[in-house]
């Protein structure tokens, strides 16, 4: 049983993680399984692969030697989850009498806050017509720039780095 390596998520996030289990016996394994066990801050949202079965206990047809099944897992992360690192154990079963375990460590990463109104415009991967009135407009009035519950300062600078990125839209 071998893992994809680590991965990292932002709160209220998802990430992805691919394990894979190789037959390296001399006989078919005549069934196959994968039990995931998932810290409290993750839930396992989606697994898809060689296989069927529930997120938690994933099940797969006979296995030839050297044969090899693949499965990845999207783990999302509570919205309140404190940021740090968790651990997700799996145990790979061929048959019934051979079994392997791994874990993966995924950590969880609060995103840095917005520091400018470019950063706060650019998060949902628009920066339209709206958003730069808004960032004038909040630049003539109080020198700042407030969306979705994020507010940041603006200076001219600012301003200038709102409409160029507008600009180069198209």
């Amino acid at each position: 049983v071998t893992t994809s390596g680590t991965a990292t998520v932002p709160p209220g996030g998802e990430t992805t993680v691919t394990f894979t289990v190789t037959n390296t016996g001399s006989e078919t394994a005549t069934s196959g399984g994968l039990q995931v066990s998932t810290p409290g801050a993750l839930s396992i949202s989606s697994v898809s692969g060689d296989g069927t079965g529930q997120p938690g206990r994933f099940v797969t047809s006979p296995i030839e030697p050297g044969e090899t099944m693949t499965v990845t897992y999207t783990f999302a992360a509570d919205a309140g989850a404190p940021p740090g690192t968790v651990t997700v154990d799996l145990t790979g079963s061929l048959g019934t009498d051979r079994q392997a375990t791994t874990s993966v460590n995924v950590t969880i990463q609060q995103t840095a806050p917005p520091e400018t109104p470019l950063d706060v415009v650019q998060q949902d991967g628009n920066t339209g017509f709206r958003e730069v009135l808004g960032v004038i407009q909040g630049f003539n009035a109080d020198g700042t720039y407030a969306q979705d519950g994020q507010t940041v300062d603006v200076g001219f600078q600012d301003v200038l780095e709102v409409i160029q990125e507008f600009n180069s839209q198209g």
